[in-house]
């Protein structure tokens, strides 16, 4: 009886170690997908969808706004913030000024 017993214990502790395991590799794949979301405020829209797809993200979104005389139509504002983590292949939301005439 005491030999079952011990058996028995010895297998809920190897279910227990191994499904505590598996939760451990879930948070190591949870990390690995997380990406940090490159700065492309600056840049001109091409560029910045280049910078964007590699960071393997996608481009969302793109609002065009009226602002400056500067002649260049460049990213003046992202959603979400350079330096955040998201996941693998969410969307990156931009706003163009463009010059007003």
């Amino acid at each position: 009886m005491r030999k079952a017993f011990l058996i028995i214990i010895a297998v809920v502790v190897l279910l227990i170690g191994s499904s505590c395991s598996g939760a451990a590799t879930e948070t190591d794949q949870d990390k690995s997908s997380a990406m940090l979301v490159p700065n492309v405020v600056g840049m001109e829209l091409e560029d910045a969808k280049s910078a964007i797809k590699a960071s393997g993200l996608e481009v969302g979104n793109i609002e065009y706004i009226e602002g400056d005389d500067s002649g260049k139509e460049v990213i003046t504002r992202q959603d979400p913030q350079p330096g955040e983590e998201i996941s693998e292949g969410e969307q990156i939301n931009l706003t163009i000024t463009v010059a007003t005439n």
